[in-house]
């Protein structure tokens, strides 16, 4: 599942956003909160086994998790639990290295964690066998995609509609519907439309996207903008057509 983008803007704040690719009959509705297992207090789309695939805390983190890691996997179920409790697991740590140092991952299905924290990016790739981490430039934008839907060759058309899109903002191409290009929310609208509209002439490659014959397609996209203040979360439900936001801490 998943699509991916980090978007850094001036003096720390930015703008994270995640396409879910799934079974539209596993869509997921509104925003919810709840705790993880040491109780740490959470703001999350919550899946049907009771995980989510991104969330943020009232401690001010962020986390969200995509299916595989480097290369598509053959599965190999039973798993021990689902990658969508692992996430809940992941805000018991402090520190996001020593998740990755310290958690049993052993009969977990491979997967990529990406975390947010105090100006510390953390990328984590779990391959079924071992752990892989790296601290990423917290001021430089990204992109991911899950390797379990998406070729390296799918994967690297998106770095590059990335790297496009960037630049088009950069030299003040982006169609501002609000008129303040240097606004957050401007910036998030675009990001959005970037989401919501790149790749549409292939339905199986576009970040929306939409394969009939696998049974799974863009069911909701979730845009978290970060300050100093905390989160502002928007759960947009694509199936449903319905929109979710909350601030957090509230």
């Amino acid at each position: 599942m998943c699509t991916v983008t980090y978007l850094p803007i001036n003096e720390g704040d930015f703008i994270f956003t995640s396409n879910r690719d799934e079974d539209p009959r596993r869509a997921v509705g509104d925003l919810q909160h709840t705790n993880s297992p040491g109780g740490e207090k959470l703001l999350l789309p919550k899946d049907q086994a009771g995980g989510s695939w991104i969330a943020v805390s009232e401690s001010g983190r962020l986390a969200c998790i995509l299916n595989g890691a480097f290369t598509r996997h053959k599965r190999k179920p039973p798993y021990r639990k689902s990658r969508g409790l692992i996430l809940l697991d992941f805000f018991d740590w402090t520190d996001p290295l020593a998740f990755w140092r310290d958690f049993d991952l052993r009969d977990i299905e491979p997967f990529t964690l990406l975390a947010w924290q105090a100006g510390l990016l953390v990328e984590g790739k779990w391959d079924g066998k071992q752990a892989h981490t790296q601290v990423l430039d917290h001021q430089a934008p990204y992109v991911w995609a899950s390797a379990t839907l998406y070729t390296e060759k799918m994967r690297q058309q998106r770095e590059e509609w990335w790297q496009a899109f960037l630049q088009n903002s950069k030299n003040g191409q982006q169609v501002d519907e609000l008129a303040e290009k240097d606004s957050l929310i401007a910036q998030s609208r675009q990001v959005q439309k970037f989401h919501l509209t790149t790749g549409s002439e292939d339905p199986h490659t576009a970040l929306q996207m939409k394969r009939p014959e696998q049974g799974v397609a863009t069911v909701s996209m979730t845009q978290i903008i970060g300050q100093k203040s905390g989160f502002d979360m928007a759960h947009y439900d694509l199936t449903r057509q319905t929109l979710d936001r909350k601030n957090w801490p509230a």
